[in-house]
């Protein structure tokens, strides 16, 4: 099975893990199901993007988080005066995917929603 340490500087890679609760695959079929995109020239979609399954490897090198894809692309995110999270930049990451990359609107969606909870104001 593949990597699934999350210390900084090290690599996850998602190979031969089945992410469905209810099906179990061996570990040939998922080495297969995640070699089908060698060779193709099809690049997943965001919704796609979104399905643990797609995801090749997250590697954390501070300042940045990189999500890498089965079809070879990737999200990065990095750190800029703060502290390196890894947790944080990796939901940074998919957060970017789910707004296709539309900074200004996921910032907006992030101040309404703090603003609301009555914690504090945020300033974007």
């Amino acid at each position: 099975m593949g990597e699934k340490s999350l210390l900084i500087g090290h690599t996850i890679t998602l190979d031969n893990v089945s992410f469905s609760p209810n099906v179990r695959f061996s570990p040939a079929l998922e080495r297969c199901r995640g070699a089908l995109w060698f060779g193709s020239n099809e690049k997943l979609s965001n919704k796609q993007k979104l399905d643990p399954a797609n995801i090749d490897k997250v590697i954390f090198n501070p300042p940045a988080t990189i999500v890498v894809f089965k079809d070879g692309t990737k999200e990065i995110v990095k750190t800029h005066q703060e502290e390196f999270d890894p947790e944080k930049g990796f939901a940074i990451a998919m957060m970017n995917i789910m707004f296709d990359g539309n900074k200004s609107a996921l910032k907006r969606l992030m101040k309404v929603s703090i603003e609301k909870s009555g914690l504090y104001e945020v300033e974007v």
